[in-house]
């Protein structure tokens, strides 16, 4: 149990002209449990998959873990969660390609973090990205991305179902061997924030500008500034993707 009292907004907005949206965030406060995660949206049901990932941290099914067996292990009722979310006799009567396209999983990249005795620890797979932003609005810590350039078009990311291949990069063995691990201390002063790749990768390109991470601290909970944010932002070279970002503050 979090022994701080955490104060947790978060916002998400799909891409420009679109409506779906891929990615997903959640928070428990008293456990100190948050995460966010980035479907992929060229797969079947991401946006599904990105949610009962973010669910499953959150709500203690998903932790980090130690080995492949308890990654699959962890996985399984998730997975069987997300079977269960997928329409299956509509797809089959719609057949070739959709229902084949299902069957290959939806995919998501995934940070899970947790808050606890005055300190953090986080696990990540794929593109999310994790800042621990100062009290002068200036971040002393970026991980598991230090750079714009760590960002690409292909990152490692969890699939809704398990295939054992052992050449797919996408297989659990694979992806339990390319999940990245930190731990730290909170100093006073600091807060966490959480963002999908698009946005992480554009602070990172402008990291000397200190007003983009006092706009970003400063919102509310309302989720239109927020969104208007993001299209000034887009209109100076943020990628037209998905956004999310999840601002946790210890009080």
């Amino acid at each position: 149990m979090s022994e701080q009292t955490l104060l947790v907004r978060g916002w998400s907005v799909p891409k420009y002209s679109e409506t779906q949206n891929e990615d997903s965030w959640g928070a428990d406060t008293c456990t100190g449990l948050i995460a966010i995660a980035d479907g992929v949206g060229t797969a079947s049901y991401s946006r599904e998959w990105a949610e009962v990932l973010v669910s499953g941290f959150v709500g203690g099914q998903l932790a980090i873990p130690e080995s492949v067996a308890l990654f699959e292990n962890q996985l399984g009722p998730l997975r069987n969660q997300w079977w269960g979310m997928v329409p299956w006799e509509r797809l089959a009567q719609k057949g070739y390609p959709y229902d084949w396209k299902a069957k290959q999983g939806g995919f998501s990249t995934f940070l899970g973090l947790k808050i606890q005795n005055g300190g953090w620890s986080a696990f990540a797979i794929g593109d999310c990205n994790l800042f621990v932003v100062t009290y002068d609005a200036n971040y002393r810590i970026s991980w598991p991305a230090s750079s714009d350039a760590d960002f690409g078009n292909t990152p490692v990311s969890i699939r809704s179902v398990k295939f054992g291949r052992s050449n797919d990069p996408h297989s659990d063995k694979n992806v339990f061997h390319a999940l990245q691990k930190h731990e730290s201390r909170l100093e006073s002063g600091d807060c966490i924030v959480l963002c999908t790749d698009a946005l992480s990768a554009f602070l990172l390109a402008n990291k000397n500008r200190s007003e983009l991470w006092w706009t970003l601290l400063s919102f509310d909970d309302s989720q239109e500034n927020f969104a208007e944010w993001i299209g000034l932002l887009r209109r100076e070279g943020l990628k037209n993707d998905d956004t999310t970002a999840v601002v946790i503050e210890t009080l």
